[in-house]
């Protein structure tokens, strides 16, 4: 519940940009990843922050995936 704002506000940004249906799933120990067909596209653990609604879409336009 910690970061369900955030959960949900990049839930109806993804849905609205990419009309598609987006499941949250809960995490531990901080954890705030983003995945699109099992590619992790962002790690808030990796990286310590949250990420910004633009960098996510953008991400998954041009197929950028975290190494």
């Amino acid at each position: 519940l910690k970061y369900e704002p955030q959960a949900l506000g990049l839930r109806a940004e993804l849905e609205a940009s990419f009309e598609c249906t987006v499941d949250l799933i809960k995490g531990d120990q901080g954890a705030f990843e983003v995945c699109v067909d099992s590619s992790l596209i962002f790690s808030k653990l990796a990286l310590k922050r949250f990420p910004k609604y633009a960098e996510i879409v953008f991400a998954i336009k041009t197929d950028r995936v975290c190494s």
